[in-house]
């Protein structure tokens, strides 16, 4: 175990933090991020389309025409 600190001189108050100022940035950090539903239900919204059958054969007729 030489080289190594003790357990306790590591971690947030070590780069000179107090450990409610350590606290408060993960709880802020952790609450400003989107749940998991709020994900999924932007993944659905984003993955959802309304296309007909022609749309998609003109896209497809577009992107053929443009490699030529």
């Amino acid at each position: 175990m030489t080289g190594r600190r003790p357990r306790h001189t590591e971690g947030p108050c070590r780069a000179g933090r107090s450990l409610q100022a350590y606290a408060l940035d993960v709880l802020v950090g952790e609450a400003s991020r989107p749940t998991l539903a709020e994900v999924a239900a932007r993944a659905e919204a984003e993955a959802s389309a309304s296309l007909s059958a022609s749309d998609v054969l003109a896209a497809i007729d577009d992107a053929r025409a443009g490699r030529h």
